[in-house]
């Protein structure tokens, strides 16, 4: 699944590659469509190129040299910058494109059609996810919201609302060609729904992931700031917003298809992790599960900290003064300062019970929404969204319990999600990406504040090292 917004290679570093390697946010579109592609056969073939070593220092001392704005800066800066700190040279590869080639047009598209168009009742619909059930019909999820009701810009559709909720839509054929007006999925909750992560079990059960808001909502200052951005003190009082809206992510909860999918009806939720584990920082999801050869179930996660978040039920605005009693710098339960990173939860026993790993983290970035796959080696590998302008990511050697470092990628990122899997029988992974660069910068979009298109497919045969693209779906 695709959402579409109405509004020759160069080598990695993570050194996944080879049988013996041992390994070295939620803001799209106001309102978008969603579509449906089937890609057919690839064929392979690649350049590498090196990356640069680092100089002779002590880490700390690397990390801070490293640690600049990079996305402000010219080209000609940049140029300047990495010639003279040649320490930095890895972070050079957020300036990488993969560009199309003679050889890229060897996806078939076999059909493509859209299985649901925003509408006067639903202006948001955001994070789809799909998977095919047993009987090779397709079922696709998304969170889907109205429009927030008043004159703001919010009009067009926003996230966050109360009445945030998942909708689910079935495939009428093999093909994906005709597919089921959508429903809402009946669960009983509190706060905005998000990101729903479908998996098909080898039962043939279909489970539903996905994470739910809790207690904290977004905030801004009390005066002259309706909705962000806006600019933050350590001194400002927050407010609510108008209308009040979720931060993003919070409990992570599954339900499991009762009967045929088709029906849906569902066993009650269960909590896996909660937002008050791990500091009391919401727990957010987006990508597939991974079922190891060895059985285990990966389902990759992140904690994710609002910059400015308030009580539910606190912060209440003064009519007198225009203010509240919360103030930035205080922090509080919605801001406990628990630190952001990425990590999975592993099930040892098909879903039945879970248990969180891993903290990966980055100086440079945030890192979120992973997505997994599993090396012919057996280690895992796992790669990131980023604030930087390029994908991130890490290695596996013990099955999702810790995590090499993460590093960046020679394959361009605006800040967007993207979606790897491992094609069988070669194990070649394929990954789809927004192939540009964030609006304003260097080989950035331009004219545009916020967008995440040239959405192509890229192919590796080296478990990750150096990826060629292939196919450009639009």
């Amino acid at each position: 699944v695709v959402e579409a917004d109405t509004s020759t290679s160069l080598s990695g570093t993570h050194s996944g590659g080879g049988d013996a390697a041992d390994g070295a946010h939620h803001d799209g579109a106001p309102f978008e469509d969603l579509g449906l592609a089937v890609d057919g056969d690839l064929n392979a073939g690649g350049i590498a190129a090196d990356a640069l070593g680092a100089t002779q220092m002590s880490a700390a001392q690397s990390i801070e040299s490293c640690k600049v704005n990079l996305m402000s800066m010219s080209h000609k800066d940049k140029l300047a910058f990495f010639e003279n700190h040649p320490q930095c040279q890895y972070l050079n590869q957020c300036e990488a494109m993969l560009e199309p080639t003679n050889t890229s047009s060897q996806v078939k598209v076999l059909q493509n059609s859209f299985l649901f168009r925003y509408s006067e009742e639903i202006r948001y619909s955001h994070m789809a996810m799909i998977a095919q059930l047993p009987s090779k019909l397709f079922v696709a999820a998304w969170q889907a919201a109205p429009s927030a009701g008043n004159e703001t810009r919010m009009r067009l559709g926003v996230e966050g609302l109360d009445q945030q909720h998942l909708l689910i839509s079935h495939s009428r054929d093999e093909a994906g060609v005709m597919w089921s007006s959508p429903q809402k999925v009946p669960l009983r909750n509190q706060g905005s729904l998000w990101s729903p992560v479908l998996h098909v079990d080898r039962r043939g059960m279909l489970w539903l992931f996905y994470s739910e808001s809790v207690g904290c909502r977004k905030a801004v200052p009390c005066k002259n700031c309706p909705y962000p951005p806006c600019e933050l003190k350590d001194t400002s009082a927050l407010c609510h917003m108008d209308p009040k809206l979720w931060v993003p992510g919070g409990d992570i909860k599954v339900v499991t298809s009762v009967g045929d999918p088709v029906r849906n009806a569902w066993s009650p939720a269960r909590t896996l992790l909660a937002q008050s584990e791990h500091g009391g920082i919401p727990k957010v999801i987006s990508n597939s599960v991974t079922v190891l050869a060895t059985g285990e179930w990966l389902l990759p996660y992140w904690r994710e900290q609002a910059k400015s978040a308030i009580p539910d039920d606190g912060c209440v605005r003064s009519s007198e003064t225009n203010t509240s009693e919360c103030i930035l710098k205080d922090g509080g339960p919605c801001m406990t300062g628990a630190e952001e990173s990425a990590g999975v939860l592993r099930s040892d026993d098909e879903g039945a019970t879970w248990k969180a790993y891993g903290a990966v983290t980055s100086v440079y970035t945030s890192l979120i929404e992973g997505s997994l796959v599993e090396l012919r080696n057996s280690s895992l590998f796992m790669v990131f969204r980023s604030t930087t302008g390029c994908l991130f990511s890490a290695i596996s050697l013990d099955k999702g319990i810790t995590w090499k470092d993460p590093v960046t990628m020679a394959v361009p990122n605006p800040n967007s999600k993207v979606q790897m899997m491992k094609l069988e029988p070669g194990g070649e992974l394929l990954l789809a990406f927004n192939n540009h660069r964030p609006p304003g910068t260097y080989r950035g979009l331009r004219a545009c504040k916020a967008c995440r298109t040239r959405l192509h497919i890229a192919l590796s045969e080296d478990n990750g090292d150096t990826w060629r693209h292939v196919h450009s779906l639009d």
